[in-house]
């Protein structure tokens, strides 16, 4: 299913230098948890999309990777609860 979601992403218009950066996170239980780090997201300038998804422990992430590097984006994640990104 996650495979289906990074199809949907890549069909969404992006600046072309827009990175992406797929991650598991561990520490969620629930759907709220999913939504808290999305959330964390929304006012991050730089991310162009935040999608998390509990059930399967991902998360992917569109970037601007002149604006943010991806150990800004996993610092956001883990700062935000105990979760904890799995690479």
């Amino acid at each position: 299913m996650f495979d289906k979601i990074k199809k949907a992403f890549r069909k969404k218009k992006y600046p072309d230098h827009a990175a992406t950066l797929s991650v598991g996170i561990e520490g969620m239980s629930c759907d709220h948890c999913a939504m808290n780090i999305r959330n964390r997201f929304e006012s991050v300038s730089g991310v162009y999309e935040a999608y998390v998804r509990y059930p399967e422990g991902q998360g992917t992430f569109v970037y601007d990777p002149d604006q943010l590097t991806c150990e800004q984006i996993i610092a956001i994640i883990e700062e935000g609860g105990s979760y904890k990104v799995k690479r």
